[in-house]
């Protein structure tokens, strides 16, 4: 309908409803008088009801109230009404005919009504419809997320005016902010840091509130802190509870080993004689026999995937509390574990393999450092013994290109610190050989059964003749024999309170072990693998950038000025891509000049932080 001169009409205003009054009309374009006083000129698009009758221009703002005052009586007239008929999309005005609906106060009332009521009536193109149940609960259920999500930035506002905040927006804090950094989700989030702290970049907001709210403490190194991976764990998520858990109680009492920091003890040892042989027990914390598979702990350890252990802290795929304590094997408590026992005969060969699920005493937490020192005594000799034979019995090229010794940068106390480990020690080799016929066995036990499992397979690259092939690791719920282990298939379950893949695994075989039918079936489980392995890609790549960091921390703390031995990798961007011998550790060199020699002498004398470079000159 063509707007009149004395029509009252409807338009939005700031998301504002009003009324106005036309004063003065002219080449498709309205002089409107709005009830608040003000004055403005409208093209009839802008109007979205249009009146039919006259009203007085001498009075105008005694017309508005006049017409405001019979437009409310008619909201309370059309809010009774019956509209079971709206089955179908209907043009406002054919609703007012139906409804004998002639005035205007009427019609813009039937407007109103419908419009202020979107969890009934559905409104696109000019039309309206009454909702189906299921789109009004559909509604209802979109609102409630909508005013809690409001709540939820209300008090991210207040906190950062200085104000609490509860437990359950702190965990959803802890959540977000990571994801800003890595995903750039949560607009609405965002613009609320970008207008707290206009001074200073988004991600610098975001650090200083994930400082602020506790999810990061202030050592945390700027690698970590900016790639967006979670670090800390809300109250509400330290405060799940674990499931109970009292399975039989074994007759061996175990121990374990690992490095001497550790905290996190997931698997333990036990070894008793047995005839002319010997009965080894390889026992792995029961974690997922404690953690409910659909609960909030459950789906943190599956956004992170696996634990990263950096230079000077440890992000954990579990809080604390239960990684380190409730869920750890600790010298002096009983634990229920997932165990593996071999019978071995005198000649140290496998007759008998045997899975149980059972609470065990932990007598030990030994450090690879004590079991190398005491290798020559029971029971580490027989197990270094044990060990040496199941290498020997495997087909595999697992170690064959192994480096003697690894070397990583640990902060104790302040002080940074250069660790050398040597892969080649006796216990190193106990551990990692009690592992893989735990990890092998498990995945021979879960195909005999035909229980779902994600197994670790192996791709080779270029000629297969070649001593070392190049490979790549890979997932899939399709075990394949794996060339670096020498198993008919291989998977990981020896640690599922650092790797969510353990856990995974270790669901499926106490099922199994149960009698019960799996948790998971192969599609969730391959679903599951396309997140795990991306966020393992990361955790890759944050590791590496994270080393780089407490390298170039390292030579300016000690290596400024000094001459080192050093190779040449490559190049990038115009700098050279040095490995520093014998660490086997990188850093982008701008040199004058180019090695003439495969080694040669590096000395550094600037670290550029500014892009993570180092200056030097090749001696």
């Amino acid at each position: 309908m063509k707007p009149k001169l004395a029509s009252i009409v409807a338009f939005y205003q700031a998301r504002q409803f009003v009324l106005g009054l036309i004063t003065e009309a002219g080449d498709n374009r309205y002089r409107v008088y709005s009830e608040s006083g003000d004055c403005g000129w409208f093209n009839a698009a802008r109007f979205v009801l249009i009146g039919k009758s006259s009203y007085a221009l001498d009075d105008v703002i005694a017309s508005l109230l006049s017409f405001n005052e019979a437009l409310e009586t008619e909201i309370e007239y059309v809010s009774r009404l019956d509209y079971s008929f709206l089955k179908d999309a209907m043009r406002l005005e054919d609703i007012a005919a139906r409804l004998q609906l002639s005035r205007d106060s009427a019609l813009f009332a039937l407007y109103l009504h419908l419009k202020d009521h979107p969890d009934k009536f559905s409104h696109k193109k000019d039309a309206f419809r009454l909702k189906s149940i299921e789109e009004q609960q559909a509604y209802q259920a979109e609102d409630l997320l909508g005013r809690e999500r409001e709540s939820y930035l209300s008090q991210v506002r207040e906190f950062l005016a200085g104000k609490e905040i509860s437990a359950t927006a702190l965990d959803k804090l802890y959540t977000e902010l990571p994801e800003i950094l890595l995903d750039k989700k949560h607009r609405d989030l965002q613009r609320i840091l970008r207008d707290d702290r206009a001074d200073i970049s988004l991600e610098e907001a975001v650090t200083t509130l994930r400082l602020k709210c506790g999810e990061i403490s202030s050592d945390i190194d700027p690698a970590i802190a900016g790639a967006g991976i979670p670090v800390g764990f809300s109250a509400l998520k330290q405060a799940e509870k674990l499931l109970p858990y009292a399975p039989g109680a074994g007759a061996v009492t175990a121990f374990c080993i690992d490095d001497e920091d550790t905290r996190d003890y997931d698997d333990a040892i036990s070894l008793e004689p047995c005839g002319e042989g010997w009965k080894l027990g390889i026992h792995v914390s029961a974690a997922a026999a404690r953690i409910a598979h659909g609960g909030n702990l459950f789906a943190e350890a599956m956004k992170r995937a696996s634990s990263l252990y950096a230079t000077n802290a440890v992000i954990p795929l579990l809080p604390p509390l239960y990684s380190e304590q409730e869920l750890s094997l600790i010298a002096g408590q009983n634990r229920g574990v997932v165990s593996l026992y071999l019978t071995l005969d005198a000649d140290l060969t496998i007759t008998e393999r045997v899975f149980k699920l059972e609470t065990i005493a932990i007598s030990h937490n030994y450090s690879y450092r004590q079991v190398d020192k005491a290798i020559s005594s029971t029971p580490f000799a027989p197990l270094l013994r044990i060990s040496n034979k199941l290498k020997d019995a495997r087909q595999s090229t697992h170690g064959a290109d192994k480096q003697r010794f690894f070397y990583y940068f640990k902060e104790v106390n302040g002080v940074l610190q250069l660790r050398r480990v040597d892969n080649y020690s006796p216990a190193r080799l106990i551990v990692e050989e009690l592992m893989i016929v735990f990890n092998s066995s498990f995945a021979a036990y879960a195909q005999e059964h035909g229980c779902p499992m994600i197994y670790r397979n192996i791709t080779r690259f270029g000629n297969a003749d070649d001593e070392n092939p190049a490979s790549q690791a890979y997932l899939s719920t399709k075990g394949e024999f794996h060339p670096g282990i020498g198993a008919s298939a291989y998977l990981h379950a020896s640690s599922p309170i650092r790797r969510v893949t353990d856990l995974l695994n270790q669901y499926q075989m106490i099922a199994l072990l149960k009698d019960a039918a799996p948790i998971f079936t192969a599609p969730m489980l391959e679903e599951a693998i396309s997140s795990i392995e991306k966020r393992l890609l990361l955790l890759r790549e944050v590791g590496h950038k994270s080393q780089r960091y407490w390298l170039l921390k390292y030579i300016q703390q000690e290596f400024l000025h000094v001459p080192m031995d050093a190779c040449l990798r490559g190049e990038s961007q115009g700098k050279l891509r040095l490995e520093i011998i014998p660490w086997g550790m990188q850093v982008l060199a701008v040199c004058d000049s180019y090695p003439r020699t495969d080694t040669f002498k590096l000395i550094i004398y600037e670290v550029v932080w500014e892009d993570w470079t180092v200056k030097a000159d090749i001696v």
